[in-house]
């Protein structure tokens, strides 16, 4: 991948490219947690594949973060109007939470999972924001679609590119175990978008990993096998935050891939990690105090969860380490309110089954590695 700011010699050759198709090819990547976007010249590909640009990294904010992906979050006004998307999303709808101005708003996150297993979705499919108000998922996504195409124009607009969108060619990326009335649903959102259906590709995700591995270097395997060498049989594993999508591919001849088994999978993505943590609590203090949290301090709540999505991923299952996350007194509030017990009095419950797995000190929860993984 190469950094985001084109060179003299692309804008040059793009220039020259216009009587061509297409200038540039960009793929949007919309995935249940993370969303980004990665774009190529036409020139630059016909010489060097591999030659791929992303977008330019976001700023997490608060943490202070750079990333080439963005919350895949959407926050819209009152009157259903766009506000702001990813990290922005996150920290503005944070910032109205502590003053109580949310509850107005439309504040709608990992929404991808909604098309995952519904043959029924169509275009008047009503999806449900955070706190439980309807609104068009077509809207939702249109949204979400048309945020990560005009930042890739920013980008051109600040390199002096005056490209139009007739002269791009744009691939939205899908799982390759959705059913043919998402795709179309995704179609449908890029078009209300202001992508031209002639100008539209949909891409499944682990053909588009396949085909990407045909060109970057590739450690040799034991059997002196790669990727790239015609017969070769290998399996695609794409572990995203909404789904798993598991295929086996073969390399043909020309570049070309046969897909040897169905894609299968299911909605294994870490998204459900998330989910089973927040059972673990809902066990641990109840549904009622949970529920509670949520609603009465929201910034906490988004805060505890953001927190926690990090963390995960630095457990190892090979050390025998506790797993820590940080949990706000705000929790422990609603608890006694609730139930007259902190959270600490909670944890150590000695009839509780989780008694000796978990614990409670100054502002993190203490979870035993052995029941983490149970969480996994």
């Amino acid at each position: 991948m190469q950094q985001t700011c084109l060179s003299n010699h692309v804008l040059g050759k793009a220039t020259m490219a216009r009587g061509g198709d297409h200038i540039f090819s960009v793929a949007l990547d919309f995935g249940t947690t993370y969303s980004g976007f990665a774009y190529s010249s036409t020139s630059d590909f016909q010489n060097r594949p591999d030659k791929i640009y992303t977008n330019e990294a976001w700023n997490s904010g608060g943490q202070g973060l750079l990333s080439h992906k963005t919350p895949t979050v959407l926050l819209l006004t009152s009157n259903k109007k766009f506000e702001a998307f990813g990290y922005e999303a996150e920290n503005l709808y944070a910032d109205l939470a502590l003053d109580g101005l949310h509850k107005d708003r439309y504040y709608f996150r990992r929404y991808k999972m909604k098309l995952h297993g519904d043959k029924r979705i169509h275009e008047n499919t009503m999806i449900e924001d955070e706190s439980g108000k309807p609104l068009p998922a077509l809207l939702v996504f249109k949204f979400s679609i048309k945020y990560l195409k005009d930042k890739f124009f920013e980008i051109l607009n600040k390199q002096g590119l005056d490209i139009k969108n007739s002269e791009i060619m744009w691939t939205l990326t899908v799982p390759a175990i959705w059913c043919e009335s998402a795709k179309s649903f995704m179609r449908k959102a890029a078009v209300e978008a202001g992508i031209c259906c002639e100008q539209l590709k949909l891409s499944l995700e682990p053909e588009a990993a396949s085909l990407l591995c045909q060109h970057i270097p590739i450690e040799k395997t034991e059997t002196g096998l790669s990727v790239a060498d015609v017969g070769t049989k290998y399996m695609v594993i794409d572990l995203g935050g909404g789904t798993a999508d598991i295929t086996v591919h073969e390399k043909l001849s020309h570049g070309k891939l046969k897909e040897i088994h169905k894609a299968s999978g299911g909605p294994w993505g870490g998204t459900a990690v998330d989910e089973g943590f927040i059972q673990l609590l809902v066990r641990i203090v109840g549904g009622p105090v949970i529920t509670r949290f949520r609603k009465e301090f929201t910034a906490d709540y988004l805060e505890m969860m953001r927190e926690f999505e990090v963390s995960k991923r630095t457990l190892d299952p090979h050390k025998d380490s506790s797993f820590k996350v940080r949990v706000p007194p705000t929790l422990s509030q609603v608890c006694e309110a609730e139930t007259d017990e902190d959270l600490s009095s909670l944890v150590n419950e000695k009839n509780s089954p989780y008694a000796g797995k978990l614990r409670v000190m100054a502002d993190k929860l203490i979870i035993e590695r052995k029941l983490m993984m149970e969480i996994f």
